[in-house]
């Protein structure tokens, strides 16, 4: 390797890798491998369509069903999943999944299966300080015998190896709730502890956590969320992280509340309310969380989910000392604006203005989904939207108005 390029490599290694560690991989294997994926993760199908879905394909059948996943970074556009049902048979459906991501279901949009099983590439979506990318993916669909459960896993594994208190050893990553990412509770880490080359699902099989134990030893576990790296190292302090709503009238009516932070070297951190999550020392900064609130009148709950700003990362702001423990409120500072897209300088009159609604909080995170339905089957009805009047200064006439989403 030219001497420039291996001191690029060590200047941007990121921490816990190694210029000689092989890099992690990612893994496709056949259908019917061990490895194919790992558990099904049940999602309901709505009758109702998506509002903002346009369809332009002439389908075969009379009824379908309607899913949304989010597959890459928490702002990034779900894909919709359409399943139009033909007839009583097993093999009497088409499904349709809207892997490009342009809200449209269209012909080329309709997968090859067989019976009502489909295997397909789709694209982890990345959203990165100055563009979106993707990770090609492939993912696994199964429908159920009622037609109303559709059951969803990510294909495949990443392969790479570890380093645990000084021996290196094989090591397997899988996304199981199918988010595109790896360090979710629900994300198993295999690791061939004895070396034998075999996977034992009872020893050698870890759900990923900030600290893991193995063996007598405790460990804090470093990873991006994509996957990228992976460390061990010998747990030197801990401290607690509690997600805390204090605004009295939200707090009455919260059914769930989950957040992400990332610590100052990439680490991803999961937390749940309710609970206290024991992490290590560090600082961290809130980057994503969603909620789900229950309405006061009886009716379906509410579910929100906030992110950064695409291309905007903030900065850590909670620290987390050793014995600490570290109250956060993710919606501490919520504040609703409209900002005008065009500078003083191109606002004329009789000219058109784009106004942007932002509902931001004071970690900078702002909402990118509003939705109503169960608390366990959101659906996309009464998606979350704002109304923006255009009021005249000099004697209060309304001269526009226009309802929008959130950007």
């Amino acid at each position: 390797m030219p001497f420039l390029a291996l001191l690029l490599a060590i200047l941007t290694a990121t921490p816990g890798d190694s210029p000689s560690r092989p890099a992690w991989r990612f893994i496709t294997p056949p259908p019917s491998d061990a490895f194919e994926h790992p558990p099904w993760r049940a999602v309901s199908l709505s009758p109702a369509r998506p509002e903002d879905v346009a369809e332009k394909v002439s389908y075969r059948g009379s009824h379908r069903r309607y899913t949304q996943l989010r597959y890459g970074s928490p702002g990034s556009t779900r894909v919709t999943v359409v399943v139009d049902e033909i007839g009583p048979g097993p093999g009497d459906v088409d499904l349709y999944v809207d892997a490009d991501r342009n809200r449209r279901i269209e012909a080329r949009d309709r997968v090859e299966g067989h019976g009502r099983s489909w295997r397909l590439p789709l694209g982890v979506a990345i959203t990165e300080e100055d563009s979106i990318r993707e990770i090609p993916r492939e993912v696994v669909l199964k429908l159920g015998a009622t037609g109303r459960i559709l059951s969803v896993a990510a294909a495949g594994y990443l392969e790479g190896t570890v380093e645990i208190a000084g021996r290196t050893h094989a090591a397997r990553r899988t996304d199981g709730d199918t988010d595109g990412f790896f360090t979710s509770p629900m994300d198993p880490i295999w690791i061939d502890l004895n070396d034998d080359g075999q996977w034992d699902p009872s020893s050698e099989q870890f759900l990923f956590t900030p600290i893991l134990s193995i063996g007598p030893d405790r460990y804090a576990v470093r990873s991006d969320p994509a996957g990228s790296r992976l460390s061990f190292a010998p747990l030197e302090g801990t401290g607690t992280i509690r997600l805390t709503v204090r605004r009295p009238e939200t707090r009455a009516h919260l059914a769930e509340i989950h957040a992400q932070l990332i610590g100052r070297d990439g680490s991803a951190i999961n937390v749940d309310g309710g609970a206290d999550a024991v992490v290590p020392v560090g600082a961290y900064r809130l980057t994503a969380f969603t909620l789900v609130l229950t309405d006061p009148a009886g009716g379906p709950a509410w579910h929100y989910g906030f992110s950064e700003r695409a291309f905007e990362p903030g900065e850590p702001r909670h620290a987390v000392g050793k014995g600490a423990s570290v109250e956060i409120d993710p919606l501490d500072g919520l504040a609703l604006s409209a900002e005008i897209a065009e500078p003083p300088s191109e606002r004329k009159s009789g000219r058109p203005i784009t106004v942007l609604p932002r509902l931001t909080t004071a970690d900078g995170l702002q909402i990118n989904y509003g939705c109503r339905g169960s608390i366990t089957s959101p659906s996309a009805d009464d998606l979350t939207t704002t109304r923006v009047t255009l009021v005249s200064s000099r004697d209060a006439r309304t001269l526009d108005a226009a309802t929008s989403g959130f950007t």
